[in-house]
């Protein structure tokens, strides 16, 4: 049943083709930033930037109004950072955890 009510969701061409575009700058700038890391990772900004779509598109069902496309797009920018933020965060948490037991070099 979640899934016929998630079918139900009022998504515009606009914010579709604004989440794309955000979704390609978000992960050029990525690339760009963490090439060394490898290709794999590209699977970091494109999961934040669509997770950050889709609270928006929930909020939307649950309610809540906002006042044009571009402030769903905005909300859904400022949603994808801050989940990328808090990846990286846990990603270096993990790193600095793993090489107090020396399992990663200095």
């Amino acid at each position: 049943m979640a899934l016929w009510n998630g079918m139900r969701l009022r998504v515009s061409l606009a914010f579709v083709i604004a989440i794309q575009c955000l979704q390609a700058v978000h992960g050029y700038t990525w690339w760009m930033l963490f090439s060394g890391l490898g290709l794999w990772s590209l699977s970091l900004p494109v999961s934040a930037t669509y997770g950050g779509a889709a609270i928006v598109l929930r909020d939307d069902e649950a309610g809540y109004r906002y006042t044009s496309v571009f402030a769903r797009v905005l909300t859904a920018a400022f949603i994808s950072v801050s989940l990328t933020l808090a990846l990286v965060t846990c990603f270096a948490l993990g790193i600095l955890f793993l090489g107090c037991f020396g399992i990663f070099p200095k």
